[in-house]
């Protein structure tokens, strides 16, 4: 910096670079060089902010304090000025002074927003609603920091355009987030620098920029952007600066072997995820440099990605960096989609040897497969560490729904926590593990252990929810082999009942409900008022379980609340409404004679199941109750003559009667006879037809016969 003012013409850096590089750099003798430069202008002052607030001691603090109340010898661009001095004071200030400057800052907010100042999703709103007044109430809030503020920011950050106003105020909060080394809040913007396409593209000539808003075209002149009121923010060409900053910011830590690089880079890189990526892709383009030769190129599912190929790829053979648009193409002979190299080809790999543990944090948390393969590359070349894994982490792993990552933890397993006992918390993550050999494992675990086991009901209950469809089916098969009474069969349903409660998802619901109905065993003891109260839930996979496990009880319908069926049989679901007639049938022939009405109209049901199901369950009690018989059969002729019904309905109970109702066909009146063949009903006639052969005319009058004569099959 001395070099620097002395020889100002010849240096290649500013003064005002070298104040913000020492503070970048934290370097703590520069202290009392900085302050002799304050007050000199709004650009230097804001430098010496920024690094002052990073390594500056009690000796700045007084510069810092007129910084921010504005009493600086220059009047333009004083606001970036006291932002940043702010910023710095709150870093270096006590406590009982910081306390003091978020009471003054939390007093320029509006009055709504004070109001909701602990209250993250209040706050969020009323901001929200301040925004159109004031863009810069974020600023305010970022500097505030507390958990509602931060909620607010990061929702805002993360889901608002960056369109003007609103894009002054992210700049700010960039700039801020690598101020306080704030890498969550870094890495989100610089996700979205990545995600987000530029509100406008700067044009190659002229001064005029086009733009579509609010469905109508709009022009906005160049020259004005810097004006408060510009209606023009992020351009494509501040797009690309900002990309490229982050990385700067990445590669100055790494340039010096500052680890911190590790720690940014990682909150760079779990804001990547495989969702993010696109189809690998072709393009073609001149190469003017080489005289308008035509280029072809492979981009590969991340091509886009500036900041995660320059941290995982900037020594690649395989990927070469495109510097005009910043995508990374594939280098010959490399095809998008082929393995990697087994050699390292992430920048500064000596830094993440260093902290070759962090990478079981990204492991744990990152969503993208290329830097699983990343983390897991680091730890294998660094086989030191890994005895320092701990076996929590190794279980976290192994439940993380990636079968790269449950292969190399179940590798961890293999080679350090050999002939370990297993919790059954630790057995299920072995057992729900996407890696085949680690369920493999952990089943003949099990099963060495005979049927100890098999007796604790909630360790039961919870394979019986497995995401594994493997391990529902081996379960139940494991249980009717065993000795497993009505007793333990009670104490399963109710932990399986307690443990569903917290469920979002039902994948496995099927696989459940289908060994659930094939078992044997024996559900008489279990609650009533557990499945009941399974019933009430809204999800319809829950009252799908209960009504199962209902039936399954073989309880009377005494035991059952009056509402329950007709409750089940009318409700919206179809798959509740099929699961109540099942019900239905598991009661006495008693009861349901006393439920006479209710099999009529299932009879006509729309749904073909409920009628499949029914009629099985009225052929049963017709066998034995002969009134019952001929009452079903007189309601069921007479609606066959009527035909109100569907005709696929109307076809099934002629079957049925045809079929189930023989004896009451052969002693049928000749005059209904007749009704069969005379309507326009054509499962009618097919009775009718069918008793032709039975047919008396001597019982019949002469306009019934009459009305005979133009049937076809008498004619």
């Amino acid at each position: 910096m001395l070099s620097i003012s002395r020889n100002a013409s010849s240096s290649t850096w500013s003064l005002s670079r070298a104040v913000w590089r020492a503070g970048e750099l934290r370097l703590q003798g520069a202290e009392s060089y900085l302050l002799i430069l304050a007050n000199e202008s709004a650009m230097m002052d804001y430098c010496l902010a920024w690094s002052l607030g990073r390594m500056g001691s009690d000796k700045s603090i007084s510069v810092l304090n007129s910084m921010a109340e504005g009493n600086l010898s220059y009047k333009e661009d004083q606001a970036m000025v006291r932002r940043m001095a702010v910023y710095a004071l709150l870093n270096l200030v006590n406590e009982s002074s910081r306390d003091l400057m978020i009471q003054n800052l939390t007093k320029e907010l509006p009055a709504t927003l004070q109001k909701a100042l602990n209250d993250g999703p209040a706050l969020y709103e009323a901001t929200v609603e301040d925004l159109p007044n004031s863009v810069l109430t974020l600023d305010t809030l970022y500097a505030i920091n507390n958990e509602a503020c931060r909620f607010t920011v990061k929702k805002l950050l993360s889901e608002r355009a960056f369109d003007p106003p609103f894009f002054q105020c992210v700049r700010h909060i960039f700039k801020a987030s690598e101020f306080r080394d704030d890498f969550e809040i870094f890495g989100l913007l610089a996700k979205r620098f990545q995600i987000n396409k530029a509100y406008y593209s700067v044009p190659q000539w002229g001064d005029q920029v086009y733009l579509f808003k609010n469905g109508h075209y709009k022009t906005e002149k160049l020259k004005d952007r810097a004006k408060p009121n510009t209606g023009l923010a992020y351009s494509n060409r501040t797009r690309n600066y900002l990309r490229k900053r982050t990385w700067r910011r990445l590669e100055k830590l790494g340039d010096v072997g500052n680890l911190d690089y590790v720690d940014l880079a990682m909150a760079l890189l779990l804001q990547v995820e495989d969702a993010d990526a696109k189809e690998p892709y072709n393009e073609s383009f001149y190469n003017w440099r080489a005289g308008m030769e035509m280029v072809y190129a492979r981009y590969d599912r991340f091509a886009d990605f500036y900041l995660l190929n320059q941290i995982l790829f900037k020594n690649s053979a395989r990927y070469r960096l495109r510097k005009t648009s910043l995508k990374t193409i594939c280098v010959d002979p490399y095809q998008p989609g082929q393995p990697g190299p087994e050699e390292r080809e992430e920048a500064y790999p000596v830094l993440w040897d260093q902290k070759a543990l962090s990478c079981i944090e990204l492991l744990k948390s990152s969503d993208c497969e290329e830097i699983h393969l990343f983390g897991i590359k680091v730890l294998a070349a660094n086989e030191a560490v890994l005895e320092q894994v701990k076996f929590s982490e190794v279980m976290d792993l192994l439940k993380r729904p990636f079968e790269n990552i449950a292969e190399f933890a179940f590798g961890l397993l293999e080679q350090f926590f050999k002939g370990r006992e297993y919790r059954e918390a630790e057995l299920l993550a072995l057992l729900n593990a996407v890696y085949e050999p680690a369920a493999t494992f952990a089943w003949q675990l099990i099963e060495d252990a005979g049927e100890s086991y098999l007796s604790r009901s909630r360790f039961v209950a919870q394979l019986m929810l497995s995401p594994r469809l493997q391990n529902i089916e081996k379960i139940f098969n494991l249980l009717s082999k065993g000795n497993c009474d009505k007793t333990l069969v009670a104490q399963i349903i109710h932990d399986l009942i307690e443990e569903v409660h917290d469920f979002k998802s039902f994948e496995f619901m099927s696989t459940l409900l289908t060994q659930l109905e094939k078992c044997e065993l024996n559900f008489s003891e279990v609650s009533l008022s557990s499945l009941l109260n399974l019933l009430e839930q809204e999800a319809l996979e829950l009252q799908e379980l209960a009504v199962l496990i209902l039936a399954k009880t073989n309880r009377p319908a005494a035991d059952f609340p009056p509402h329950l069926i007709q409750s089940l049989l009318t409700s919206e679901h179809e798959k509740l409404r099929i699961s109540g007639v099942r019900l239905l049938a598991q009661f006495s022939d008693d009861d349901l004679v006393e439920r006479y009405e209710l099999l009529l109209d299932l009879v006509g049901s729309k749904t073909l199941e409920i009628r499949k199901l029914i009629y099985p369950v009225i052929f049963r009690v017709s066998g034995q109750d002969t009134t019952f018989s001929q009452r079903i059969f007189d309601d069921l002729v007479g609606r066959l003559i009527r035909g109100r019904l569907s005709k696929e309905a109307l076809d099934e109970m002629a079957d049925y009667l045809l079929h189930g109702h023989r004896y009451q066909l052969k002693c049928l009146d000749s005059a209904i006879i007749i009704k069969l063949l005379q309507v326009n009903v054509s499962a009618a006639n097919h009775v009718g037809e069918s008793l032709l052969g039975k047919l008396s005319l001597a019982t019949c009058g002469r306009e019934e016969i009459l009305g005979l004569a133009n049937h076809e099959l008498v004619k």
